[in-house]
């Protein structure tokens, strides 16, 4: 990892061994305060305080399909390595909205179920949840409690989260640039796809074109032949 750089979240500095994910725009990290286990939060990468897009519609669309690949990657790997299926993927888009840092970021909430009664109280929890290091969540789950982790005894169980989610990664390159070229990847695996789609779509087209044309020739024969 990189010694030279500070991230930020918002204005709130994040440390090093909180990210466990990171592509060339976006970072994965442990937060201070969850409220269920294993929620962690994605952002777009930022080197100084509130030098992030604030609200969603400030990122480009290039930005947004690199956040919500990494939602999506993350989430999979929640999937494959805890065996939940369910989860809450939420963000609140402004102070009005509830979001309590202004900096853009996506809440990945993995759901075993029995936390909250009813089960979608849970948007009420995010909703007026703390994400910033002040922020004390512990008493958000009806049936679970988390406490908030505070100095280095906290940053060490943060840490071994990251240790493990990280692990769960084993290409990914921290402390600057991640997997730069996924986002590429991905774009060229879809753009393949939609190009074998369209050659489909052209060649149904073609048979179809040629079945009324045979069609067409068909009645204009039988017309002939009355005459």
């Amino acid at each position: 990892m990189s010694e030279s750089r500070q991230l930020y979240f918002g204005k709130f500095p994040i440390d090093e061994r909180q990210v466990f994910y990171e592509t060339e725009n976006i970072i994965g990290f442990v937060n201070i305060s969850p409220i269920l286990p294993d929620h962690v939060l994605v952002i777009p990468i930022s080197t100084s305080p509130m030098g992030a897009p604030k609200i969603f519609s400030e990122m480009t669309h290039e930005l947004v399909s690199e956040l919500y690949i990494a939602v999506h990657t993350i989430q999979r790997a929640i999937i494959d390595n805890r065996g939940i299926i369910d989860f809450n993927i939420a963000m609140q888009d402004g102070k009005s909205a509830g979001q309590s840092v202004p900096h853009v970021h996506v809440h990945i909430l993995p759901r075993k179920g029995g936390e909250f009664t009813p089960a979608d109280e849970v948007h009420g929890v995010i909703q007026n949840a703390k994400m910033g290091p002040d922020g004390d969540n512990s008493s958000a789950a009806d049936s679970i409690r988390i406490p908030r982790r505070v100095g280095e005894e906290g940053m060490q169980i943060m840490a071994a989260e990251a240790d493990e989610y990280r692990s769960w990664f084993p290409e990914m390159k921290l402390g600057g640039g991640g997997i730069t070229n996924k986002i590429e990847e991905i774009k060229e695996k879809y753009a393949d796809k939609l190009m074998e789609s369209v050659k489909k779509y052209k060649k149904g087209g073609k048979k179809t074109r040629k079945a009324k044309n045979k069609k067409k020739k068909g009645k204009r024969t039988r017309r002939t032949n009355r005459k």
